[in-house]
């Protein structure tokens, strides 16, 4: 309650210096603003990038016939769940073909998490994408 009482008694001060303009919308400063050193350690996504762990996923990110609904919807901070089959409500799914290995289908289900599965329904599939030769395979499914 006290720092909800100081925020509006330094708006209100502000609002008696300068009368506001019909653009202008009051602000609040906080009266600490965050140190340099908690700002610093706060990390940030990287769009179209594959978390660093998963390089097999940058490749297929960075392939030209990736559908730009996955390019641009994956970000460096998302780590992928390896499910069976594709979930329900994937509308959408890339199917990445590996050497001497089952194929992975990769999606994005209704949350926005990143979906990795073995199996798929064919009416999901945009494309197709071959992957370079020696690239390390995304783990196995999860079967519970």
């Amino acid at each position: 309650m006290r720092k909800e009482f100081q925020a509006f008694r330094i708006m209100n001060e502000a609002s008696t210096l300068a009368p506001l303009s019909p653009r202008t919308a009051p602000t609040v400063v906080p009266p600490h603003p965050p140190s340099p050193s908690s700002a610093s350690s706060m990390s940030v996504a990287l769009d179209s990038t594959a978390h660093p762990q998963h390089t097999w996923l940058q490749l297929l990110l960075d392939h030209r016939h990736c559908p730009i609904s996955i390019h641009r919807a994956i970000d460096s901070s998302m780590v992928p769940f390896y499910p069976l089959n594709m979930p329900e409500d994937v509308q959408l799914v890339v199917q990445a073909l590996f050497s001497a290995d089952m194929p992975r289908f990769v999606g994005l289900d209704s949350n926005g998490d990143l979906q990795v599965a073995i199996q798929a329904s064919p009416e999901l599939v945009a494309g197709a994408i071959v992957m370079p030769e020696g690239v390390q395979l995304p783990p196995p499914p999860n079967i519970h």
